[in-house]
């Protein structure tokens, strides 16, 4: 790593999000799964060359661009309880090492229990079988 704590290339920083905290007593695992939630983004034609593509979202609002996101996976890959403990530090929220194995596993059946609302709810009002997700956003500030 640099003396400023960046990545030295884009190999070390496509492992970065992987890497242990300094004060981390207790290993976490790395292992990803994969969802069941489609990506949309995988089927989202090019804008034709006369088209211009909205700018509505920036570079990391969709898969396609999302660092965290393997390009070849037709679905959207959860955070590894390394990754998600990462997040969490970096973002200011208190973690618990001990705690972030169970965290993770109700983070992705919360995810996945809501896909299937969504689906049902798809093809209820739209006739959708087969949706795909855009994006995860998350709003832990808002009260839903």
């Amino acid at each position: 790593s640099s003396p400023f704590n960046l990545p030295a290339s884009l190999e070390e920083a496509a492992q970065h999000p992987q890497s242990p905290q300094p004060d981390q007593k207790l290993p976490l695992s790395t292992h990803r799964v994969i969802s069941t939630i489609p990506r949309a983004d995988e089927l989202r034609p090019d804008p034709e060359p006369t088209q211009q593509a909205p700018q509505t979202t920036t570079s990391n609002d969709n898969a396609k661009h999302a660092p965290h996101q393997p390009a070849n996976n037709s679905h959207w890959v959860y955070p590894s309880e390394q990754q998600f403990y990462n997040a969490m530090r970096r973002k200011g929220w208190e973690a618990q090492e001990t705690t972030i194995p169970t965290v993770v596993r109700i983070h992705n059946a919360v995810n996945e229990r809501g896909w299937s609302e969504i689906r049902r709810w798809e093809y209820d009002l739209h006739g959708c079988e087969n949706p795909r997700l855009v994006r995860f956003l998350g709003r832990p500030g808002d009260t839903s």
